[in-house]
């Protein structure tokens, strides 16, 4: 410990090592030391070596200021540099390849000056920058210590050449510059500029939440990494696009996200938004999909949407979507509502499935949709919801409700067990549209089929006119009252399906009814029955089993597959 100021030039011989407390005061060394031994720069003030040092026993500061102008005033080039505290501060600007270790966190005052660490950084500390200038690095860095960049600037010498495992802060007027070499940092806080060139900087490793409110700018690109929530609130003019990988990327505006030439990926994050704004950038959906979290406001993506992932649609508001979307995942809108801001901006690829309580909104514009289902709602207004386009079999059981209709098409069967209220037409242009128990349609027309799959007695009023067939489901009984054209034939697959009159079983050349079920008239005339073209002995049992007991209703079982035409 020195008890006044102290400046000498005597050479010395370190065997050991020497540890030198300014006090609180300044002292400068110029003289040459050599040997093993190392240094310790402890206690406040500050300590200048200034001599053509040689020393191996590397450099530790705990404490105060350790002032150097050449990286030999630091010893031996093989020496270490250990920070337990301490700021380590430039005279002049020079580079260094000596490894240093972060234990109890260092500084590094680049003292308006430029220097290069090309070195290993390592240890549990953190590093902080101060005073005006540029600290490059350029080695292999992997302390796990967050890194303040409070004054002047830190540079990327080389790709990867920040710490992926510390947390980034960036004071206002301080820069953080990727200079066109691609980074990852474990989160990025604060309110300064990040300058990207043309590299991208991958965030949030460490799955925690921050705010950035300063500037990116460049050429290059933002990923956002791990489960925490990066919000973005400065006007950033970055244009190389942004990718959400995982967590939550929260904006307040569209120029959070960069240039408007910017596209947005997702790979399994959220995009949530903070206020209701337009955004017209495209968006990919890469295989992990992506979630869109309106927050309780009204927001409109105008962009295409492509891709082979799918979209989720989370919390309260509504999304609007008016691009012409062709992704391919599925369309999951389980929070709010999902509105069509154009006709056919829903993707015809997506299967949609609407949860309870959410909505999917039509908006009065026609759309195609790769299938339906799910418990919410479906407000058509007056447009017309084509579905069915993946040729999946699907079951809703939410509402459908508006004065449009509903198309379904593709080959493979739509299930609808809600109490419908819309009133345009049903058309089954492919596969079936089938209703289940509780559900509602109206007329059916169409070159498909249609069913009704029930367990309890129901009545269908609505004219079934599909060239396709007619198809009894569930063990339940279903009163067909309309005057029916189906060409298709009547299919009673289970339960009872009851008639009470020819018309309602379709066109005369569908053949009568087949299948496992049974097949009930009431008040049935012989020649009525007649028209149904059975074999002779089988309508001539019915018949004359109704005249000899007087019964206006009779029940039979269909007959089994050996009878020729499957004629009752």
């Amino acid at each position: 410990m020195i008890d006044s100021a102290l400046v000498t030039s005597v050479n010395a011989t370190l065997s050991g090592v020497s540890t030198i407390d300014t006090n609180g005061l300044g002292a400068t060394l110029s003289g040459a030391l050599s040997g093993t031994g190392g240094i310790v720069k402890d206690g406040a003030g500050t300590l200048q070596l200034s001599g053509n040092n040689s020393y191996a026993g590397g450099t530790f500061l705990n404490a105060g200021i350790l002032k150097v102008t050449a990286d030999s005033n630091l010893g031996a080039a093989t020496g270490a540099l250990t920070f337990n505290g301490g700021t380590l501060q430039f005279g002049s600007g020079f580079n260094t390849a000596r490894n240093i270790t972060l234990n109890g966190g260092g500084t590094i005052d680049t003292n308006g000056f430029n220097t290069t660490f090309s070195g290993q950084i390592s240890g549990p500390g953190s590093l902080a920058k101060t005073g005006l200038g540029v600290l490059t690095l350029s080695g292999t860095t992997d302390y796990t210590g967050a890194t303040f960049v409070n004054v002047g600037t830190i540079r990327a010498g080389a790709v990867n050449a920040f710490s992926p495992n510390s947390a980034f802060t960036i004071a206002f007027g301080a820069t953080l510059d990727l200079n066109g070499f691609g980074q990852t940092v474990a989160s990025l806080a604060g309110a300064g500029t990040v300058t990207l060139g043309s590299a991208t900087l991958a965030a949030g490793g460490d799955n925690t939440t921050t705010t950035f409110s300063g500037i990116l700018s460049g050429t290059g690109g933002l990923i956002k990494t791990g489960a925490g929530t990066l919000t973005l609130s400065g006007a950033n003019t970055y244009s190389g696009g942004t990718a959400i990988n995982a967590g939550t990327l929260a904006v307040t505006s569209d120029a959070n996200l960069g240039a408007p030439s910017g596209g947005l990926t997702f790979g399994g994050g959220t995009l949530q938004f903070l206020a209701g704004f337009t955004s017209n950038r495209g968006m990919t959906l890469n295989a992990g999909g992506g979630a869109v979290d309106t927050n309780g406001n009204s927001a409109t993506l105008g962009g295409t949407i492509g891709g082979v992932g799918g979209l989720t649609k989370s919390g309260g508001g509504t999304l609007t979507l008016s691009g012409a979307d062709t992704y391919n995942g599925a369309t999951n809108v389980n929070v709010g509502t999902l509105r069509a801001g154009a006709t056919n901006s829903f993707s015809p690829n997506s299967a949609v499935i609407v949860a309870s309580g959410a909505t999917l909104d039509l908006n009065e514009l026609n759309q195609t949709i790769g299938s339906l289902a799910g418990v919410g709602n479906v407000t058509l207004g007056s447009a017309t919801l084509t579905t069915g386009n993946d040729n999946t079999s699907t079951t809703f059981s939410g509402v459908i409700s508006g004065t449009g209709g509903l198309v379904k098409i593709g080959a493979g069967t739509l299930t609808l067990t809600g109490a419908n209220t819309y009133i345009g037409p049903t058309i089954v242009s492919g596969g079936m549209l089938q209703v289940g128990n509780g559900g509602t349609v109206g007329n059916i027309g169409g070159n498909g089929s249609f069913g009704i799959d029930r367990s309890d007695t129901s009545t269908f009023g609505g004219v079934i006119s599909v060239t396709g067939s007619f198809v009894k489901a569930g063990t339940g009984k279903v009163i067909l009252t309309g005057s029916n054209t189906y060409q298709g034939g009547t299919v009673i697959n289970a339960g009872t399906l009851a008639v009470s009159n020819d018309a309602n079983l379709g066109s005369a050349s569908g053949g009568p009814p087949s299948g496992a079920g049974r097949y009930s008239f009431s008040q049935v005339s012989p020649p009525t029955v007649a028209r149904r073209s059975m074999p002779a002995a089988v309508r001539s049992i019915l018949m004359a089993t109704a005249r000899r007991w007087g019964v206006r209703s009779a029940a039979l079982a269909v007959l089994p597959s050996s009878v020729p035409a499957r004629s009752c």
